[in-house]
């Protein structure tokens, strides 16, 4: 059984190597494209003002926990589905305009469903519905919102509008990490 030298063996890893190196420099030949009928839409991921990491994202949520805006949960997956609602949420509200009291024709709810059809148009998948959307407006730091009144019938209410003569969004989230709580609720409206 013949032994291989040093030399012997350096020779034949840098041929190997050598051939490698070819394998992975020489180009492959590109996927067919598939030409599918129909127009196709995307969306741009820009937004009017800076938005909070994900570190600060985490903050903004304890934040609103502390003030009982959000559910609690029993368990951490059910926060982190929560938190990515959140998250989409919080994309939505930066590109609505903001009113200086609430929008008396239109719920919150109305408001959460509406963004769950712009999220969903643009492929974020993510649950607006479950309260993440009104936590990500009172997070957002310059939307007036009031809470429901149940024993009275009240809806919770949001100072949200479509209106372009309205008032753009602020990075005003970063004044509720410095003060480490939301802005204060309004009263809430009669039905």
């Amino acid at each position: 059984m013949a032994t291989e030298t040093t030399d012997q063996r350096i020779d034949r890893l840098e041929r190997e190597i050598a051939a490698l190196k070819a394998e992975t420099s020489a180009p492959r030949p590109a996927a067919p494209r598939v030409q599918e009928e129909g127009v196709i839409i995307s969306y741009p991921n820009t937004y009017p003002i800076p938005m909070p990491t994900r570190e600060e994202y985490e903050k903004l949520l304890s934040i609103v926990e502390r003030a009982g805006v959000v559910p609690k949960f029993d368990r951490e997956m059910d926060r982190q589905e929560f938190f990515r609602g959140f998250v989409a949420s919080f994309e939505r509200v930066a590109n609505l305009r903001r009113l200086d009291g609430l929008d008396p024709k239109r719920q919150a709810h109305d408001w959460a469903i509406e963004a769950q059809y712009w999220l969903s148009e643009r492929g974020t998948p993510a649950t607006t519905t479950d309260g993440s959307f009104f936590a990500a407006c009172v997070a957002a730091g310059d939307v007036s919102y009031s809470f429901a009144n149940s024993a009275l019938g009240i809806p919770a209410r949001l100072g949200l509008t479509h209106d372009s003569d309205a008032r753009r969004a602020l990075p005003a989230w970063r004044e509720v990490l410095e003060r480490g709580r939301p802005r204060a609720p309004l009263p809430a409206l009669s039905r």
